[in-house]
């Protein structure tokens, strides 16, 4: 079987590692395709991958027309169309790529551009019907975007275990690593907050703030970390940098929803700690962390691994993604 992974952008590669995943663990073979070069600060990729570079692109986002004719070749000759990012066609247009009506078509939405209720962060592209009414399939990285109204299914990132060890350590002086993100979309203002009042109280611990570093410097600064602090964002889960974490046997607080937990399809994770979404709960949290003696957070480091390997491996999400494929 051929599917074709298709992404206007691919921030932080979460397509191609599907992409990777799937190729390495069974035997049908995805083409990945993204149109615009967004990966700087990451590996060159093992698999060949056809892209635009920003130096090409005119007049915004166009795209050469030499991309453009190889790009529908391969999709004309796909059995699956896999759009992944939250743009979607015009009129079967991707970008200048015509999506054949007769085949099927899954789109996998990862961000806040297709996220609701967060008109601070950005407004919704389109409306959730234009989704359904598009694809035979809507699925999620994260579960908070598994919205009822897609009838889709929650798919999780593929994180690519293969070498990477448990690099947790216990430290007397425990490091609290949050990775920064634009317009406190994770609440690292609170944070701050939090870091200020459990100095305050005396208690001993050193906070790095991982913010304008390259990716291998961000990876290596989180693998150093003794507790990884995620986010209490309204979308109440974690998100790729908490999952990178708990890869490395890092333990990971985060705000967990009901709702986000509801939409994931299984209950809490014994990986990642709750930590509310407020200032208070977040404050309670850390103290009760940072206090942890070695065994207690060494258990949960191992914990961590263990759920990580579970759930986001390559080979759980290959598996996971050849059963929907084989579905279509």
């Amino acid at each position: 079987m051929k599917v074709v992974m298709l992404s206007l952008q691919d921030h932080t590669g979460s397509g191609y590692k599907i992409t990777e995943a799937i190729n390495l663990n069974t035997t049908n073979f995805v083409e990945y395709m993204v149109l615009l070069d967004d990966l700087s600060g990451h590996n060159a990729y093992k698999y060949p991958y056809l892209y635009s570079k920003k130096e090409d692109a005119k007049n915004g986002w166009s795209v050469p027309q030499r991309v453009l004719d190889h790009a529908q070749s391969i999709v004309d000759n796909a059995d699956i169309i896999h759009l992944k990012g939250d743009e979607l066609p015009k009129d079967r247009n991707f970008y200048g790529i015509m999506i054949p009506e007769n085949k099927p078509v899954i789109i996998t939405v990862s961000g806040s551009f297709f996220r609701r209720g967060e008109s601070n962060v950005a407004t919704p592209l389109n409306k959730i019907s234009d989704y359904t009414d598009f694809a035979n399939l809507v699925t999620a990285l994260t579960p908070d975007l598994n919205y009822k109204e897609t009838n889709g299914i929650y798919t999780p990132h593929a994180i690519d275990n293969r070498n990477i060890n448990n690099l947790w350590k216990y430290s007397k002086v425990p490091i609290i690593n949050h990775a920064y993100s634009g317009n406190n979309k994770k609440g690292t203002n609170e944070f701050l907050k939090t870091v200020k009042i459990l100095k305050s109280e005396g208690l001993v611990f050193d906070v790095t703030i991982t913010k304008n570093i390259t990716n291998a410097e961000c990876l290596k600064q989180k693998s150093e970390a003794t507790i990884f602090f995620d986010q209490i964002s309204e979308t109440g889960w974690f998100g790729m940098s908490g999952i990178e974490a708990i890869s490395m046997g890092i333990p990971v607080i985060s705000y967990i929803s009901d709702k986000s937990k509801e939409q994931a399809g299984f209950g809490i994770t014994p990986a990642i700690v709750n930590c509310g979404n407020t200032v208070e709960s977040l404050t309670d949290t850390l103290r009760i962390m940072i206090n942890h003696n070695k065994k207690q957070l060494s258990k949960m480091s191992k914990m961590s691994k263990t759920w990580a390997e579970k759930v986001y491996s390559y080979e759980s999400c290959a598996k996971m993604w050849n059963g929907i494929y084989e579905s279509m």
